[in-house]
């Protein structure tokens, strides 16, 4: 179980890990990310964005000095992935922001609005230092991430513990140092790590998937049981899928566990986790 363990547990990184489980779940999402709206609703919802800054006291011409920001990186060409994405289904335009600045002009003049209306940079600035200083945790965290790829499993393991070191609370962190843990056998640390991961976040499938991994290791399968199918809730793997499977097995829950490695199967027929997935099923089929 190990050997095939790591193997599912490092396929987590690439595009195919997800299989065919999740092309229904793909196909809604795509069609909620291509919804578009019309410009008078982006009208109105600029309209009432403005309007619901002045009642809490902020000058709405930072709405307008936000959306030149914007306006100037597209103008510029640099248009980062998430820009690209948020102006999918929010179509930006210089026409809407020089009608929102006419809409301010017409409604809340400095005559009006007074001069006691906060931008909140300060307050901002304030309220953002933590992410700023786990920017760095992430930094390396990225680092550790491609090192990992490489297979360079213990110099992503020390970057890791620099990230955590930096930013102790941040289960996606914890989650990395523990799955990568596991890739070289090291499933005591590799608990602790995810076991902690899961208990600041219990919402992110690849901690639960990897803690249900370990405590399969561990001869429990029952405790597997309850993560694995965590994990399948939140995101339906073939990966996790298989392993649920194993857990099922040990538990003596002898169908459920076909049903699942039939499906795997048939989710990812040309990967090993597939292709054990399908001897596995055979095998229980045999054996009624």
């Amino acid at each position: 179980l190990l050997d095939l363990g790591v193997g599912v547990l490092g396929s987590l990184t690439s595009q195919s890990a997800y299989g065919g489980l999740t092309s229904q779940a793909g196909q809604i999402a795509a069609g909620l990310i291509n919804n578009t709206y019309s410009r008078e609703q982006e009208r109105e919802s600029d309209r009432l964005g403005i309007d619901y800054m002045v009642r809490a006291g902020y000058n709405p011409q930072g709405a307008v000095e936000l959306q030149e920001i914007f306006y100037r990186k597209l103008e510029g060409g640099a248009e980062p992935d998430w820009l690209s994405g948020f102006f999918r289904t929010h179509p930006f335009s210089k026409e809407r922001m020089l009608e929102n600045q006419q809409y301010i002009q017409s409604n809340y003049p400095p005559s009006q609005i007074g001069s006691d209306m906060q931008t909140g940079a300060s307050a901002f600035r304030q309220a953002t230092a933590g992410l700023r200083e786990k920017k760095k945790a992430y930094d390396l965290y990225d680092e550790a991430r491609q090192l990992e790829a490489q297979e360079q499993y213990q110099k992503a393991i020390d970057l890791y513990q620099q990230a955590l070191r930096i930013a102790p609370q941040e289960s996606l962190i914890l989650t990395g140092i523990g799955l990568a843990s596991l890739k070289i056998g090291d499933t005591i640390p590799a608990q602790r790590y995810l076991r902690q991961a899961v208990d600041l976040h219990g919402e992110y499938f690849q901690s639960r998937m990897g803690l249900g991994f370990v405590l399969l290791e561990k001869k429990e399968p029952a405790a597997a049981v309850e993560h694995l199918e965590h994990s399948m809730k939140l995101l339906p793997t073939p990966q996790a899928g298989y392993l649920l499977g194993q857990a099922y097995e040990g538990v003596g829950r002898r169908e459920d566990a076909l049903a699942l490695y039939q499906e795997v199967a048939q989710a990812a027929p040309d990967s090993k986790i597939g292709q054990a997935a399908a001897q596995r099923a055979q095998q229980l089929q045999s054996a009624r």
